[in-house]
């Protein structure tokens, strides 16, 4: 572990440790990593904190920056906004890879980290936007007219697997997505475009921060509805497969949607597997596309996400 970082606490669902020094450290992600049944509070020979209060690690360790790396549950976007602020209210950067803060509650949040001077790194919450953010804040305002993309690679494997092999059924489709390791622990989140909505709640903050919009202003539709099951077999019954259908989130000053369309086999759109596509639409610049192809999926990459997000804060602040 580099001396320039060093961890104040970490927690889990059950517990907060403060953890002696580095070695432990590194003790502690093997022990987890060998096991999801494996709790903190169960921690041999660790001196843990109050299982009641698991935000302590956040309020009272004399941490400069926060790492929220917890599920994305979309029932409990409170609780996602209250360790943001908590973050922040105490004086401490704040990293994420939990979407679900910044897809209810963008511009409090942010609104929140401008008043205490203090930094979000959230490309962990939207992998295949990052680099598009980045482009997008650099043009001038009202530049952007349109944004076009594929937010979720989930989605994307499904309806590749579907295209690969015309014989699958969804479900076998589905399957083949949670062997890879790229579904959610709950599928409808990727499949019901929950996902995708999230993530297109925040790509719109960031490049159109006037408008201010929350996933529930997010039409949304998934590749399980009738709509995309009319969509899949237009496709099947074409012999020249000149369309393929891609889960495409889509914003504008006016509006942020998610939906399966069918998109021609020569657009940027059409890309399969781990790809992330955004298209950002300039009044001035044309069409600038990025295609981001993950060479892996899950745990591996939203971490070196975070870590990248963890340099730049730190390069900042020195």
């Amino acid at each position: 572990m580099s001396s320039r970082f060093s961890v104040a606490s970490i927690a889990d669902s059950s517990a907060v440790l403060y953890p002696k020094d580095g070695a432990q450290v590194l003790e502690v992600a093997k022990w987890k990593a060998e096991s999801k049944e494996n709790k903190l509070s169960e921690f041999p020979g660790a001196k843990v904190g109050a299982k009641g209060d698991l935000l302590q690690g956040i309020q009272f360790s004399h941490s400069s920056m926060v790492v929220d790396a917890t599920n994305s549950d979309y029932s409990k976007h409170n609780e996602a906004k209250g360790r943001a602020e908590l973050a922040l209210n105490t004086g401490k950067h704040y990293v994420t890879a939990n979407k679900v803060g910044l897809a209810f509650h963008y511009g409090e949040i942010f609104d929140l980290a401008r008043k205490r001077g203090l930094l979000i790194g959230y490309g962990a919450t939207n992998l295949s936007a990052r680099h598009a953010i980045i482009v997008a804040q650099s043009m001038a305002k009202d530049e952007l007219t349109q944004v076009q993309g594929l937010l979720n690679s989930a989605t994307t494997v499904v309806l590749s697997s579907l295209e690969e092999d015309p014989s699958l059924s969804m479900d076998q489709a589905i399957e083949i997505a949670r062997k890879d390791g790229i579904l959610e622990s709950d599928p409808a989140i990727d499949l019901d475009g929950w996902d995708a909505a999230a993530k297109t709640a925040i790509l719109s903050n960031a490049i159109f921060p006037d408008r201010g919009i929350t996933i529930n202003e997010v039409s949304r539709a998934g590749i399980r509805e009738e709509k995309a099951k009319s969509l899949i077999e237009s496709v099947k019954n074409d012999p020249e497969k000149k369309y393929k259908v891609r889960e495409v989130s889509e914003i504008t000053k006016e509006k942020a949607l998610v939906e399966p369309r069918l998109v021609e086999a020569s657009s940027p759109l059409a890309a399969g597997g781990h790809s992330g596509v955004v298209s950002l639409f300039s009044q001035v610049s044309g069409e600038i596309t990025i295609k981001s192809t993950f060479p892996s999926s899950g745990v591996e990459l939203t971490s070196s996400i975070l870590l990248s997000d963890i340099n730049h804060i730190a390069a900042i602040i020195g």
